[in-house]
């Protein structure tokens, strides 16, 4: 029986944070590189993100602002309605998605007049 303070440690890639050897890795220990799912989603969208130099966190504060609608994310960013959707899906809790959407859907500046 090994000793919890024996037990390997790595670091994660996307948040550098360290982790422990779990028994569910005993088989694939060298292949691991996140610390949790989260951060391996994280590495997906913050590539996809960075191809147009603009970090997750940047386009989570613009979706929260109330006077920044999706057409003016999708000016400044590229990124289309969808995919800010997705990323505030993939990076909020999931109660502070729902409260999320709901002040979208209850603003009529979220989406620039036609």
């Amino acid at each position: 029986m090994i000793k919890k303070e024996n037990l390997p440690i790595k670091t994660c890639i996307i948040c550098e944070r360290p982790f422990v050897w779990r028994k569910k890795w005993h088989k694939v220990w060298n292949e691991v590189k996140y610390c949790s799912e989260k951060c391996k989603r994280f590495k997906v969208k913050k590539l996809q993100i960075n191809k147009q130099n603009y970090d997750i966190e940047s386009i989570i504060e613009m979706a929260w602002c109330d006077k920044t609608s999706f057409d003016s994310i999708k000016a400044q960013t590229g990124i289309p309605e969808k995919d800010v959707i997705r990323i505030m899906r993939s990076n909020l809790k999931k109660t502070s998605f729902k409260v999320w959407r709901e002040r979208v859907y209850g603003r009529k500046a979220k989406h620039a007049k036609k």
